[in-house]
C-alpha cells in the first residue's frame, strides 16, 4: 500500500494570501514525514478544462476560490491516479503554513482500507448541528429534509481518506454534482419554500453538501466525542500547533487510541479503534 496526499491552494486571493505557498509547505512536510507521493495543486490544474468552463461563474466567487466547487474534482482526479491497493489522503492547505512535524497518517489510511466502504469521510465536528450551518434550499434540493440530518453535527471537509472504491466514487460524483448547483452551494438567499432552521448561523457551502451526502449514503466518519477518544482529544489539543481540524491532529488521536487498546490487551488494536470511533449516521 502506498500513501498519497493531495492538497490545493490558490496562488493569490483578494485578501493577499498565498494559499499555494501553504499547500506547497504541506506537500513538503508530508513527503518528509514518509508519505509516498504528495501533490500541491492550484487553479492551474483545471485551466482550460470543461470543469472550468462549466463553473466559470462560481469560480469567480472569492470565498473558497469558488465556494470550494473544485474540491471533489481535485480529489477525484488524484484518486484516478493512484494504485488499486493505495490510499489517497486529502488535506486543506490551511490559512497558515504547517509548523509541526507531519506524521505519516498510517492509521487513518488503514481505517479507510478496513471499512467496507473503502473511505473515511473525515471527523464529525462538535457543537455544529447541521441545520445551524446549512440553508433550507440545500435540504430541499438534495432531498435531505429529515430530522436527524438537521440535528446531527456536521462532518468537516478539511481532511479525509479515500480508496478507489465504488462508495468513494459515488460520493465524489454526487458531491461534484451538487457543488455545481449555485442554489445549493452559494450564499444566495433561498428560492424554495423550506426556511432555514431557527438556529441558522450561516451556510457552509461544500461542507453542508458533503455532510448531507455522507448522512444520506450512510458513509463512515470519525466520532471522537465519546470515551476513551475524548481523553486523547484533550491531550492532542494541548500540543502546540496541533488542531483536530488538521489531518495530523486526527492521526495523533488515532495513534493514542491504538496504543490505549494495545495496552488493554486487544490482539488487533486498530480494529478496536474502528469499533470505538468509526461511526455512521445509521449504525
Amino acid at each position: 500500500m502506498k500513501l498519497h496526499l493531495v492538497t490545493f491552494g490558490n496562488r493569490s486571493t483578494r485578501a493577499g494570501r498565498d494559499f499555494f505557498a501553504n499547500a506547497s509547505a504541506l506537500r513538503d512536510a508530508a513527503l518528509a514525514g514518509g508519505v509516498d507521493h504528495a501533490h500541491a495543486l492550484s487553479s492551474d490544474v483545471y485551466a482550460g478544462t470543461s470543469f472550468e468552463a462549466r463553473n466559470a461563474e462560481l469560480l469567480r466567487e472569492p470565498r473558497g476560490a469558488g465556494y470550494w466547487v473544485w474540491k471533489p474534482w481535485v480529489i477525484r482526479r488524484a484518486l484516478d491516479q493512484i494504485g488499486p491497493e493505495d490510499v489517497l489522503l486529502y488535506s486543506d492547505a490551511g490559512k497558515r503554513k504547517i509548523t509541526v512535524p507531519f506524521p505519516r497518517p498510517d492509521r487513518l489510511a488503514q481505517l479507510a482500507r478496513l471499512v467496507p466502504e473503502g473511505m473515511i469521510a473525515g471527523m464529525q465536528l462538535y457543537n455544529a448541528p447541521n441545520g445551524d450551518w446549512t440553508k433550507g434550499d440545500a435540504f430541499s434540493l438534495m432531498e435531505g429534509d429529515e430530522p436527524e440530518f438537521h440535528t446531527a453535527h456536521q462532518i468537516q471537509v478539511g481532511w479525509s481518506a479515500w480508496t478507489q472504491s465504488p462508495a468513494a466514487y459515488a460520493l465524489l460524483d454526487q458531491w461534484q454534482r451538487f457543488n455545481e448547483d449555485r442554489r445549493i452551494v452559494s450564499d444566495d438567499e433561498n428560492v424554495l419554500d423550506l426556511p432555514n432552521d431557527p438556529g441558522f448561523v450561516e451556510h457552509r457551502h461544500d461542507q453542508s453538501i458533503y455532510t448531507l451526502l455522507v448522512f444520506k449514503m450512510n458513509l463512515p466518519f470519525l466520532d471522537f466525542s465519546r470515551r476513551p477518544a475524548r481523553r486523547f482529544v484533550r491531550q492532542v489539543r494541548a500540543r502546540d500547533g496541533v488542531s483536530l481540524r488538521k489531518i495530523w491532529g486526527g492521526e495523533a488521536v488515532l495513534k493514542a487510541l491504538e496504543n490505549h487498546f494495545a495496552q488493554q490487551g486487544e490482539s488487533e488494536p486498530l480494529k478496536a479503534v474502528a469499533r470505538s470511533v468509526v461511526r455512521r449516521i445509521r449504525q
